[in-house]
């Protein structure tokens, strides 16, 4: 009855969480036993035989049933609370024994290690039977029952290594038993009959494994040796003790309990007691042990630590009978006790309830993305060895047992596993690289690592296993989007494109990963920034989105509530053939027009426009400095935008036409000069249907009309009888202001075509044109070109008065510009200094005259 209800508790939504990295590598492990390998010689692991070969025979006869796996711990931990329970009803009875259950089921360690696939759960099994088989055993001197303890503590060691603390601790119980009470014959005889059946099982069975393995005791033993190697005594002993604080605050009123425990126990203890003193004692061994610690390294303790708990509970009943059969009394001290015990439980259940909850449902994903591009023999270096298991690929030797503790010793090295990824001709390697990751990040050369990853490999993809951002990469360039190899000034190149989402409405944004790679010969001098711009046919921008390029640095970092964060490292920081993956965002301008528009992308410093990186075709010819990536779609807005949160110069709210209404518009805020472009924005709102209308700009004084454009005034693709009733467009007009035009201020009026008649036309505000002085004839020139770039126009030459300056100076240069006709476009100038092998060393981009 009360072992049920503990396994209801422990089995509650047992496989919600599968990606839980050390029982990844425990299942593994076991799978591949269970296909003949021999662990510590087949592959690289610190789990003991008593755990996994069970593990494997489970996972034989269950067809890799992770549930079963997990089952088994259930009902491993459930028998240890049974053999517990009765324990301690033994020595302390009854009511002593079902609060020591309760205390040790509902314990947060305890509850992980039921639910998971772990070594703890063999090793509590076999040391709480050996515990409990010791106190007669000891009381009567029975000889074949103290070798049965021993033999039980040896497999619980070959379960897991902190068995031997169990044994430890026994050790110590029979010496201070033998000096309090000065029965040396006891002490000798308990002692030898213990340890010596202890001490041969743990030889024979390691002398069996070295001789199969001869790396036996280097992987298990070494890997927990080889952690924190060289770290100073007192740093050890500064470590352990904020271990031991922090186990303390984390469970203060069940920790007070055990405290509280120990008090009583040494005063009036009786033999059970005493022994679970000299258990908890053993956990000084910790002040030696370099390796890191973790809560769940006291498992082996938690039998007798319950037991010590719920010893200050059953004398503060005793003491509350001992004060009569008054009710109040009863009735107080039972309340007092159900409020203490609740609160020593409390953290614990809600601990457990988090578990209970955990899900994630990445692992499916990564099963179908590693079987779609490996075959079955394929191998796979995955930083979790668990994917290995769930997708059925075999990795490295070393690769099996991947650990932090394993990769920041040393026990494994970068060059070791380059050297397995080519013997074993690895196909894949996934690994995790920002927050969550301490394993292949964690090597001491972890820099060489990553550069052989990423000059043999193709990085693929970035996506999510359950919390961990992992980056996958292959032998063979299979991205699944558009590969190129754009170059960016010799310093950057564009590999990669793909889509994620090429059409969106107004509002909404546009998506795609982009792959860059480094390819500076040298560091690269800025950190530079990747702007997409939305353009539609007349190239006006309908939507912008800038964002740093920037790889995953190897560091992390907590926010202030204490959650690991990934840290990024814009370009300058970029190692030598770095190459990275990131998601890119377009925003689409809200009362943007449905149609195809094309997507443009710049790199330039982050805090410039200027200074953008040219494009260089392969024969090293410069090709501008916007990529063209391709057309997207932006679709009809679902829901309009309200006329007054548009970004507006000036708001209007007039009817222009049957139909449709003028917003408000935005004009140029300074003076614009003859022969430039101006462009005016005007937002339009449809009230119902209508016909089809053309709009008519002209910019005029009273005299004449100076410029003036026909357009439609949401592109041809969407004349106004599509437009819908509350749709709201943004319409974007040029109108290119005549060379003649004298300065002055002039009116830009707006009339609609169609409907069978010229409507009235309207207002939109004054334009002031200011003229710019000009010259007609040519000057002096020191370097005479005459040559034409540009229709109608030529560069008669340039000036170059210092032909010898220093790194840090500015080189001056003067461009004498001939026009012969009247441009229909304006052009950008851009000078390049070259070196000797044809790379960039300075530069300007600028239109001529600056735009004056």
């Amino acid at each position: 009855m009360l072992i049920a209800p503990i396994v209801l508790y422990y089995s509650q939504q047992l496989t919600r969480w599968l990606a839980y990295d050390d029982e990844g590598g425990y299942l593994y492990a076991a799978w591949r036993i269970s296909l003949g390998e021999m662990p510590y010689r087949d592959f690289l692991t610190p789990q003991m035989p008593v755990f996994l070969y069970p593990g494997a025979l489970l996972l034989s006869v269950s067809d890799l049933s992770v549930y079963a796996a997990r089952f088994a711990s259930v009902a491993l931990i459930a028998a240890t609370g049974l053999i517990c329970f009765a324990a301690v009803r033994r020595a302390w009875g009854a009511p002593a024994a079902v609060v020591t259950l309760m205390l040790l089921a509902v314990h947060r360690d305890i509850f992980w290690v039921a639910r998971h696939f772990r070594p703890e759960a063999s090793m509590l099994v076999l040391e709480m039977l050996g515990l409990y088989l010791f106190v007669p055993a000891y009381s009567r001197r029975h000889r074949g029952r103290l070798a049965l303890v021993g033999v039980l503590l040896a497999l619980s060691t070959f379960a897991k290594l902190f068995g031997a603390l169990t044994m430890l601790g026994l050790g110590l119980f029979v010496l201070a038993e033998g000096v309090r009470g000065r029965d040396w014959r006891r002490m000798w005889f308990s002692g030898l009959w213990l340890s010596i059946p202890y001490a041969l099982t743990l030889a024979m069975a390691t002398a069996l494994f070295t001789v199969l393995a001869p790396d036996f005791l280097g992987a298990v033993v070494g890997h927990h040796l080889q952690q924190g190697a060289g770290m100073p005594m007192h740093e050890v002993i500064g470590k352990t003790l904020d271990f031991y604080l922090g186990v303390l605050r984390g469970q203060p009123v069940y920790s007070a309990l055990v405290l509280g425990g120990l008090w009583v126990a040494m005063r009036r203890g009786d033999l059970y007691a005493r022994m679970c003193v000299w258990q908890l004692s053993t956990a000084a061994c910790f002040l030696v042990m370099t390796r890191g610690l973790h809560e769940r390294h006291l498992v082996y303790l938690m039998p007798g630590v319950a037991a010590l708990a719920t010893l200050p509970l059953i004398e503060f009943g005793r003491w509350v009978s001992a004060r009569g059969a008054a009710r109040l009394y009863r009735i107080g001290g039972g309340l007092a006790l159900v409020i203490v015990t609740t609160l020593a439980l409390l953290p614990h259940f809600l601990s457990n309830a988090e578990v209970v909850w955990r899900e994630e449902d990445t692992t499916p994903s990564w099963v179908a993305l590693i079987r779609e591009q490996t075959d079955p023999g394929d191998y796979v270096l995955s930083d979790y060895p668990g994917l290995n298991f769930f997708a059925q690929r075999p990795t490295t030797p070393l690769g099996a047992g991947l650990s932090e503790g394993a990769t920041e010793s040393g026990q494994i090295s970068a060059d070791a596993l380059i050297a397995e990824i080519e013997d074993c001709d690895v196909q894949m390697v996934l690994m995790n690289v920002a927050h969550g990751a301490h394993h292949l990040v964690s090597l001491r050369e972890y820099e060489t690592f990553r550069h052989y990853l990423q000059t043999h490999f193709a990085l693929l993809e970035r996506r999510l296993y359950d919390f961990r951002p992992m980056e996958v990469y292959h032998r063979q360039d299979i991205w699944e989007g558009e590969r190129r190899n754009d170059d960016f000034g010799h310093m950057l190149a564009l590999t990669g494109l793909d889509w994620e989402a090429r059409r969106a409405e107004p509002g909404e944004s546009l998506s795609l990963m982009l792959r860059w790679r480094n390819i500076a010969q040298a560091p690269i001098p800025e950190d530079y920034v990747a702007t997409l711009r939305l353009v539609d046919r007349a190239g006006h921008v309908r939507g912008l989105g800038s964002q740093s390029l920037r790889a995953v640095d190897r560091y992390t970092y907590f926010d202030e509530e204490g959650v690991e964060q990934t840290q990024y490292i814009g370009t300058t920081q970029w190692p030598e053939a770095e190459t990275t993956i990131d998601r890119f965002e377009l925003p689409v301008d809200p009362a943007t027009p449905p149609g195809e528009y094309r997507v443009l992308l710049r790199l330039h410093p982050e805090d410039a426009w200027d200074g953008a990186l040219t494009r260089i075709d392969p024969s090293g010819a410069f090709t501008g400095y916007d990529l063209d990536l391709g057309m997207v779609e932006v679709l009809p807005a679902a829901q309009f935008p309200d006329a007054a949160d548009l970004p507006m110069q000036t708001p209007v709210g007039v009817e222009v036409a049957p139909g449709l209404r003028l917003e408000g518009h935005t004009l140029p805020s300074g003076p614009v000069r003859p022969g430039d472009k101006m462009t005016a924005s005007i937002f339009w709102s449809a009230e119902s249907s209508s016909g089809d209308y053309m709009l008519r700009l002209v910019l005029r004084d009273q005299d004449r009309v100076w410029s003036e454009t026909l357009a439609w005034p949401a592109g041809e693709a969407h004349p106004t009888s599509l437009w819908r009733a509350g749709e709201v467009i943004l319409g974007m007009y040029d109108l290119l202001i005549d060379p003649e035009t004298p300065s002055g201020h002039y009116s830009l009026m707006a009339e609609f075509l169609g409907g069978g008649r010229t409507h009235d036309a309207y207002s939109l505000g004054t334009v002031e044109v200011a003229g710019v002085p000009r010259m007609f004839e040519a000057p002096e020139v020191e370097h005479s070109l005459d040559v034409g770039l540009g229709v109608g126009i030529r560069l008669l030459g340039y000036d170059l008065p210092d032909r010898v300056v220093t790194a840090d100076q500015i080189v001056g240069i003067t461009l004498h510009w001939y026009a012969q006709s009247s441009p229909v476009r304006s052009y950008t100038v851009f000078v390049h200094l070259l070196d000797k092998e044809g790379q960039i060393v300075a530069q300007i981009d600028t239109l001529p005259l600056g735009g004056a």
